[in-house]
């Protein structure tokens, strides 16, 4: 996998969504990526590529809560909803760990799911002309829950929430996220996860402008949801995880080409991409796909 190919695209998508994201804050004038490093890193970089496309300017303080809200998603148990299948319409889902969540999409557009996971019994919020209130709870940090906050001039926790909603658009570029595929660590962490984290600060430097430099544009869409479809569908049908290499439930992507000592895809315009390393392992007689160094699967 190239990883520097899937950032570059990636964040070009991550930015259009930060347009669409910030929407609602204009409305009234008109275990995942590292939560130390990678996404505040990411965070920063689509914030730099956004101004630099003519999105509207922040401040220095807006931006630090912005980069804050995309940290703090990754308190636990949210994590357990930073996952999102886009053929299966799902989030994490196993049966046999008895650990499931909702998808990352729902839990970010609706304050409705961040209550039933993380509320108490009879917690309601603050009732406002009869109904309840989410955006008045210090733990939903959903879009709807944003436009509220900054409709009603609580500009800090409209930040905090655009992070955290950024924060769940980043985590679908993590092939595990978008392939039901869960890495809790240890011997089943994510490599390419500890591999992003550990190379972040060199992966990211200026990457926002070396991207507007070469000419790139956000990629704009109607809605939030878009960018949580498009997203996780591209980075489940481009990319292999570790247990879903050869997949017989995910159709894409599929191995067309090897020639020794790579294995390739096919891209929608026809041009082969490097899915895995071939490697032999001549003591053992075997062969394995492999990729950034993560054994995906024995043949």
């Amino acid at each position: 996998m190239k990883h520097k190919f899937k950032i570059t695209k990636n964040l070009i998508i991550l930015s259009g969504g930060m347009v669409l994201v910030s929407i609602f804050l204009s409305l009234t004038l008109a275990l995942a990526y590292s939560d130390t490093t990678t996404h505040p890193d990411l965070t920063r970089e689509i914030i730099d590529f956004y101004e630099l496309s003519g999105g509207r300017k922040f401040t220095e303080e807006q931006k630090q809560w912005i980069i804050k809200g995309s940290i703090d998603e990754d308190a636990a148990p949210r994590w357990l909803n930073h996952f999102y299948d886009p053929i299966f319409d799902r989030g994490l889902d196993t049966p046999m760990l008895f650990v499931n969540g909702y998808s990352a999409k729902n839990w970010g557009l609706y304050s409705k799911y961040q209550l039933a996971k993380l509320g108490q019994t009879g917690t309601a919020g603050v009732m406002i002309a009869g109904k309840s209130d989410p955006s008045s709870l210090p733990f939903v940090f959903s879009y709807e829950a944003g436009i509220e906050r900054y409709a009603r001039n609580k500009e800090k926790d409209a930040y905090l929430t655009l992070g955290h909603i950024l924060h769940l658009i980043e985590d679908l570029t993590v092939p595990e996220h978008t392939r039901n595929d869960p890495h809790p660590g240890g011997k089943d962490s994510s490599f390419y996860e500890n591999w992003t984290k550990n190379n972040s600060s060199g992966l990211t430097q200026d990457l926002g402008k070396r991207i507007y430099n070469q000419g790139r544009k956000p990629i704009i869409y109607t809605d939030l949801e878009s960018y949580f479809n498009n997203l996780a569908t591209y980075t489940n049908t481009h990319f292999f995880s570790p247990d879903t290499t050869k997949s017989e439930i995910y159709s894409k992507p599929k191995i067309v080409y090897e020639d020794g000592t790579f294995a390739y895809g096919k891209d929608e315009n026809g041009e082969l991409f490097d899915l895995a390393e071939i490697i032999t392992d001549k003591s053992r007689n075997k062969t394995y796909y492999l990729n950034n160094n993560q054994v995906l699967q024995e043949y």
